[in-house]
């Protein structure tokens, strides 16, 4: 097995986990491409479903691209990111699996798997419902370590 298709190898298996938020950085750490999970309505039915989102945030100038992929296509998709790595240079800077959140009104702990699933208000008990404004400014990411 070639040194590419042994990374090919990797990113695939990291990809095909939709519990993974997989962050590359560029050589020069200008630009940051983020490949994670996110929850979008579909147009026809309305039903909320998973899908895998990109994004290439410039980080001089800032902005980001839209997102999400509309499908899950494994192959291009390990395809993009395996040359982002080989070709382009780009390094794993971080994995992430998942985010955990806590109030700053109740303290209540919240944990989940998928970004877009941040709370948007605290469901916490006390004396009564706890209704803070909650915002994935407040989440902190779980990040695994990475041996790239």
């Amino acid at each position: 097995m070639t040194s590419h298709q042994s990374l090919e190898h990797r990113v695939r298996a990291l990809l095909g986990n939709h519990e993974l938020k997989v962050v590359l950085d560029s050589p020069e750490d200008d630009y940051r491409f983020e490949y994670y999970t996110t929850i979008v309505k579909d147009r026809k039915s309305g039903n909320s479903r998973q899908v895998r989102a990109y994004r290439l945030i410039d980080l001089r100038k800032g902005g980001a691209t839209p997102e999400p992929w509309d499908v899950y296509d494994i192959e291009k998709q390990t395809g993009l990111v395996t040359n982002l790595i080989d070709v382009g240079r780009y390094r794993i800077s971080r994995i992430v699996a998942g985010w955990t959140i806590k109030c700053p009104s109740c303290g209540k702990v919240v944990q989940g798997k998928i970004w877009s699933a941040v709370p948007k208000t605290c469901g916490g008990r006390g004396s009564k419902k706890c209704r803070q404004k909650l915002d994935d400014s407040l989440a902190e990411e779980i990040v695994i370590d990475d041996e790239a």
